[in-house]
């Protein structure tokens, strides 16, 4: 990178072995992209390419959290058919808390 590159965003992904399942999980811990580059496509081609890593790895599942108030990422997460509904719970929607 030179002085004048500027990173358009990333994607933070760790890989576990899963106490629920038999096997990898990926969990997409961050995504950024620089608010001039936002609503142009690239923080989904970043999830997708994070969802390929994780198939290439045998994940068995992925998961994320998000903001209620996050309209764009509900938009994109929404659209590559995550859902905070669990298989796991009878479809009982998943709650993140934080202390």
């Amino acid at each position: 990178m030179n002085d004048k590159e500027e990173v358009t965003g990333y994607v933070l992904q760790r890989y576990y072995y899963s106490m629920w399942l038999p096997g990898f999980e990926a969990r997409i811990e961050d995504l950024f992209v620089r608010q001039k580059c936002r609503q142009t496509g690239i923080g989904e081609k970043l999830i997708e390419f994070s969802l390929e890593r994780a198939k290439e790895k045998g994940c068995l599942s992925v998961f994320l959290d998000t903001n209620e108030n996050n309209e764009a990422s509900k938009r994109i997460y929404t659209k590559l058919s995550f859902n905070p509904r669990s298989k796991r719970w009878n479809e009982g929607r998943q709650i993140f808390y934080r202390l």
